[in-house]
């Protein structure tokens, strides 16, 4: 029986050997002749990057702001209707490590007067480092490195102002 079926076998094999609709691993061992297989999938992307769109690829050790920094025009919007709404910032806190911090306190009086005047962008000094609280935007930006940090704050009537993606 078994010359029955490998005779059926060879009569529909195509000139080359092999079966017309399978394909055989055997044909393709003449592009990795030399290297064993745990050696390919080892090997980096050619331009030394991930693939993976930005949207999606979590960075160690940043903060998630650096994924999301070309904001649509309709959060833009979002953000200015919260700084037009909300009363004098109370308490200003930064997403720093994971976890929401409070601006300390005589960074908070020193720029109050910014703060009842609802100024969008306020400059201040912290431990010899200049810095801008940008309210439209909700972040604040470090004047020396560019860095960006999420900003959000809490006003005298107690509501709550936190950026979109947390």
């Amino acid at each position: 029986m078994e010359a029955k079926i490998v005779k059926v076998l060879d009569s529909s094999r195509c000139e080359d050997g092999f079966g017309k609709k399978r394909k055989r691993a055997a044909s393709y061992a003449a592009y990795v002749t030399g290297v064993s297989c745990a050696k390919l999938q080892n090997v980096p992307p050619p331009n030394g990057q991930c693939q993976i769109p930005d949207k999606r690829r979590r960075l160690e050790g940043e903060n998630k702001l650096s994924a999301y920094e070309n904001r649509s025009g309709k959060a833009l919007v979002r953000y200015y209707t919260y700084f037009k709404k909300t009363g004098i910032a109370k308490r200003v806190m930064m997403y720093e490590n994971g976890e929401w911090n409070d601006l300390p306190e005589h960074v908070i009086c020193a720029i109050q007067n910014e703060l009842e005047e609802k100024s969008a962008a306020i400059e201040f000094k912290l431990c010899g480092h200049s810095f801008i609280l940008d309210f439209l935007h909700m972040q604040r930006l470090d004047m020396e490195t560019g860095a960006k940090t999420p900003l959000a704050w809490i006003d005298n009537a107690g509501k709550c102002f936190f950026p979109e993606i947390y």
